[in-house]
Formats: C-alpha cells, structure tokens, sequence
C-alpha cells in the first residue's frame, strides 16, 4: 500500500519534468530566428588618379623685336590724370591689408607693389601682372590681390603712335605692420597719399611701345602654305611629310632681307635644297609686313612649316573654288 503513493508520486514529478522542458523546448524553437547571412563586402578598386590634359603642342610662329621697347606713348600729363583719382584706391587697398589682426605681428619698413600693364592700341588694358616685395606676406598677399582688383578698373588713354604699350607703375608702401612703428615721412611728390599710420607713393618705372606680333602672324600663317604650292610647281620635292623652320629678318621698313631668310630640317640632297632655298628667299622676300617704329629696329620670324598640312590646305582650297565654279 505504501508503494502505491511513491509511485504515484514519482510519476507526477516525471511528468511535471517532462511538461516543462517540452515548453522550454517549445519556447527555443519558437524564438530562434536564423541570422540573416552578411553582407559581402567588396572592396573598392582604388581610385584611378586623374590623368592630366595633353601639353599643348608648341607655338609654331616665333616673333622678337630689337630692341624690345621704343619711347614713351603717354604724356606725363596722360598718366597724371589717370593716377590721381586712383591713389584713393591704392590707399584704401593699404588700409584693409594692414587692418587684418595678423600684419601687425610683423614689421615691415617699405614693401613695393609693382604692376606690369600691358594695354592694347585703343587703351584696353590687356594684361596685368603684379609683384609684390616684403618679407610680411601676412598682408602683402592681400594688398597685392586688392591692388591688382583696383588696377584692373583702370580706364587709360589711347596710346599714341597707334600700338600696343608697357606701363610699369610701383607703389611703395611706407611704414610698418606695427602701427605704431609707422615713420611719419612727409613728401613734396604728387603722387603720393598719406595719413599718421603710413604713406603710399607711386612711381611710373616704364612707359614705352611695344610691337604687337599679331598682324605679323596673320600673314605668316596666311602666306606660307603657299611656299609649298609655288615651290612644287616648279619640280622641287622635299619629303612630302617633312617639317621644316622657316626663319628670316624684317627691316625697319617692313620689308624681308632675303639673305636671311633660310630653310632649316628639310632631308633632301644639296641639290635640291639649294634649289628649294632659292624658291623660298623669292616668295618670302616679297613679303610685306607694318614698318617697324623706329629705323634701327630689326624683326626675326621663326616659323614651322609642315609641308603635308600645307598641302592639305592647299587641297582643300582648291577643291573649294572648283566647286564654287560649277
């Protein structure tokens, strides 16, 4: 009888055993969720460096003028009337650059601001190049970038003799980038402006002519696809795909010396480079170009001639005015 209940007993404690791990059984299947695969990761293939522009090919014309520069092209008066409503200008520029915090760390006595202008023959400014000197660049950069902005707002007379000009004008900046440390200098000069902390002249360094190269230009690269049409014509033959230099000299008068003129690069026998040199010097001798500004004033002209383009060209014309006659 005593039996019974144990085993009753052991019985129901199985059984309780048995239910609770079927529901924990249970419970881990039902919560268990698969983890989702990861991701592949591929790695990026390196960034190609940008690869850089071509250089262009070079000039094929080549232009110099002896001497490089000829007299004055503006009056004083000229270059006074420019600069003196334009001195405020410079001034202010001076006060910016030395008002920033960090030029007054470093004295400086004088910097000088040089601007190389180039102007066309109508008084356009074409081109302005500006260079500083000092040891501060804490405010000389931006003094030299605000100087450049306030030069290029210039408007400047037509120089005279109808060509292309050089100014060169310096401001020099007095003082220091200490304010206190500012010299007062006093001057009798016109073009000068100053206040307790410091004083900006201006100085014209060059004011000559130039020679523009581009009507000189034009009528090489007009003309001289024509050596190669005349030169053949009369049984010369260099290489159909040679390159040669094509170099001569312009007198003050604007006309070719034609001992100077000389074909350079060409691969043919003795013979047939004489006779096309001598084919040369007389096309290129009859060469007009603008005189020259003064009578000791000489030109050299240096010129690739591609012969196969030339002949293109020349191709290309002819097969142009054919047409058009139809």
């Amino acid at each position: 009888m005593i039996r019974q209940p144990l085993f009753f007993a052991f019985g129901l404690v199985l059984l309780v055993a048995l239910v609770l791990w079927h529901r924990s059984n249970v419970a881990e299947k039902t919560s268990w969720r698969p983890k989702p695969p990861a991701p592949s990761w591929t790695p990026k293939p390196p960034a190609k460096p940008a690869s850089k522009p071509p250089a262009p090919p070079p000039d094929p014309f080549s232009f110099s003028v002896t001497p490089a520069a000829f007299p004055a092209v503006f009056t004083e008066e000229q270059i006074q009337a420019v600069l003196d409503p334009q001195m405020k200008s410079i001034f202010h520029c001076a006060e910016k650059a030395i008002a920033q915090p960090q030029a007054r760390s470093t004295k400086e006595s004088a910097v000088n601001v040089h601007a190389n202008l180039t102007l066309d023959r109508e008084g356009t400014l074409r081109r302005a190049d500006l260079v500083s000197l000092g040891s501060n660049t804490a405010w000389l950069l931006p003094l030299r970038a605000c100087v450049a902005a306030a030069v290029n707002r210039w408007k400047f007379p037509a120089p005279a003799a109808d060509r292309d000009a050089l100014l060169v004008l310096t401001f020099v900046f007095y003082g220091a980038a200490t304010t206190d440390e500012w010299p007062s200098k006093r001057t009798t000069q016109r073009n000068a402006k100053q206040n307790a902390e410091f004083t900006v002249h201006a100085f014209v360094e060059k004011n000559v002519s130039l020679v523009d190269p581009a009507p000189f230009r034009a009528l090489v690269e007009a003309a001289a696809p024509r050596l190669s049409e005349v030169c053949r014509m009369e049984g010369l033959s260099p290489h159909p795909t040679a390159e040669a230099t094509l170099l001569f000299e312009i007198s003050p008068d604007g006309s070719v010396s034609k001992e100077t003129v000389a074909v350079r690069g060409l691969d043919a026998s003795a013979e047939a480079l004489d006779a096309h040199l001598a084919c040369v010097q007389r096309e290129v001798g009859a060469w007009k170009f603008p005189a020259l500004p003064t009578i000791d004033a000489k030109a050299s002209v240096s010129h690739l001639l591609r012969w196969d383009e030339a002949e293109e060209q020349l191709d290309a014309r002819a097969s142009s005015e054919s047409e058009s006659s139809r």
